[in-house]
């Protein structure tokens, strides 16, 4: 069933959305969030026994040269949190991502993907201007 009048059909609605506005702020004002210390004491217990477990075969490993992770775990050990890491692509940001430590806000740099290579420097250029204070540390290892 269509309708008969082919032509478009405007309506405005003209309304103001204070009154439910301040209905939905007065219902979720009063509401408190859990405090979540004891569980961020928690699962960063967890996490670092996780990171050991995994860790157990890669300080093992008789094997020739170093591991990446292995080598990142030491950047990550010198440099700490207040570094700007920019990861270039391939194994080295899979393991980037496992081992470096957190960061501030906006001071990781990385593709998020893998396979795309030569990203490391360019994203430590494009990184200083905003981190003057900080070491920009671009990481990058070719296995």
């Amino acid at each position: 069933m269509g309708r008969a009048d082919p032509r478009p059909v405007e309506l405005g609605i003209v309304g103001d959305v204070r009154d439910a506005l301040e209905r939905l702020v007065e219902r979720l004002s009063p509401r408190t969030l859990p405090s979540v210390a004891d569980d961020l004491a928690r699962y960063r217990a967890l996490d670092e026994q996780q990171l050991l477990e995994q860790a157990g075969p890669l300080l093992d490993r008789k094997g020739p040269g170093i591991h990446p992770a292995l080598a990142l775990g030491v950047v990550g050990a010198v440099f700490g949190s207040d570094a700007f890491y920019t990861v270039d692509g391939g194994s080295t940001a899979l393991w980037a991502y496992a081992v470096l430590p957190p960061t501030q806000p906006s001071s990781y740099h990385s593709i998020l993907e893998l396979g795309m290579l030569g990203t490391g420097i360019p994203s430590a250029i494009g990184s200083k201007p905003v981190s003057y204070t900080h070491l920009t540390l671009p990481t990058i290892y070719s296995v």
